[in-house]
């Protein structure tokens, strides 16, 4: 085999940037999110969780927002807000890990839990919710 990371130099960790990644354990009782629905039956179970997991990312970057759940992975190709850094995330009956990567795929970011809450806590009524 050819050994790519020799040929061009690419074994300093300066070429392998780290994706934060935040596990969140999914709620007992949740309405369970199942195979082989349509895209509208899934969006009803998705927006009938209440619970939310509220994270914060810095620095302050444009960056993809994505999910994984078991072996499915997805990430959000659209910008994403963010209130002082913060943002929330519905939680079902699955555990599941977000991750962030910057735009510039440069940037160095962090990514963590500020806290489990649910939907109509007062103290985040303004806070994205993706």
């Amino acid at each position: 085999m050819k050994d790519m990371k020799k040929e061009k130099n690419l074994i300093d960790k300066k070429h392998w940037p780290k994706i934060p990644i935040v596990k969140v354990e999914g709620i007992k009782g949740a309405k369970k999110l199942a195979s082989g629905l349509s895209m509208e039956e899934g969006k009803k179970i998705v927006v009938s969780w209440k619970d939310i997991a509220v994270l914060k990312v810095f620095p302050k970057t444009s960056f993809y927002l994505g999910f994984i759940v078991g072996t499915h992975c997805q990430f959000l190709k659209y910008d994403t807000e963010t209130e002082n850094g913060m943002f929330g995330m519905r939680i079902g009956d699955e555990d599941v890990s977000f991750f962030v990567l910057p735009k510039n795929l440069v940037t160095e970011m962090k990514l963590e839990l500020v806290e489990m809450t649910k939907l109509d806590n007062p103290k985040y009524k303004d806070l994205p919710l993706y």
